[in-house]
């Protein structure tokens, strides 16, 4: 409407195959199967096949330059720079959202900097022998075949890397035992006065973890979302 917002001819002037509209399908795209599925990249096979059927495409019959978006062109990559991070793993090109990538790449930093650069904790820790063990004796008598060898080398190495290293991943299959186990770590690193704070992406995950620590463990620890967290601690410039 003019009345408010001062026409603007090169905008207007676009067409439908327009370095400009390209880009904004295409980061349409990214961020719809990042909805999906949780990853905003995709080859660029299939981001041009996606463009070329969205309905601003195929219904005024345009048949995209694949050879030009997939180089990408000079004209092409000048826009998509804007928007769009174009990531070359051997032959193929994958199209990120360029915020993602961004973040993507500080939390990588992130990372590296608390598993490569901070030396191992060595205080005094306590021994976790002696719940591996018992661990063993329940679950031998709840679970058929149970391989207890395999279960002592897990947890073993489990708590040998957790206690000592600044950034742990814990990861399984449903059910294989994680959030049990880290209700235990939890109640590990009180008793050995550690300061512990639990945090969630979401409130029924920070409500589970609060119940399980409840029902695991003596302690009354209760974990927070992430969001509430930050701005409970005056940190909500970071968003």
């Amino acid at each position: 409407d003019r009345k408010f917002v001062k026409r603007h001819r090169d905008l207007q002037d676009l067409k439908e195959d327009s370095p400009q509209r390209i880009r904004a399908v295409i980061a349409d795209y990214l961020y719809r199967i990042g909805l999906a599925g949780g990853h905003c990249y995709d080859r660029v096979d299939n981001v041009i096949d996606d463009a070329q059927e969205h309905p601003l495409i195929y219904r005024n019959e345009i048949v995209l330059d694949r050879e030009a978006i997939a180089a990408p062109d000079p004209d092409y990559k000048s826009h998509f720079i804007e928007k769009l991070a174009l990531v070359r793993e051997g032959e193929t090109l994958y199209f990120y959202l360029r915020q993602i990538r961004d973040a993507e790449l500080q939390i990588k930093m992130m990372v590296e900097e608390l598993t490569r650069k901070r030396a191992d904790h060595k205080n005094p820790r306590p021994d976790f022998k002696r719940y591996i063990e018992q661990s063993v004796s329940t679950l031998s008598g709840d679970i058929p075949d149970f391989d207890a060898a395999l279960f002592r080398d897990e947890r073993t190495r489990l708590y040998k890397h957790i206690l000592k290293k600044s950034f742990f991943l814990l990861t399984g299959r449903p059910g294989s035992g994680k959030t049990f186990e880290v209700t235990k770590i939890i109640d590990t690193l009180l008793e050995a006065g550690e300061k512990v704070t639990v945090l969630a992406p979401t409130g029924k995950a920070a409500l589970r973890l609060s119940q399980n620590i409840a029902n695991n463990t003596d302690r009354d620890l209760k974990a927070d979302t992430i969001d509430r967290f930050i701005y409970m601690n005056g940190m909500g410039w970071a968003y």
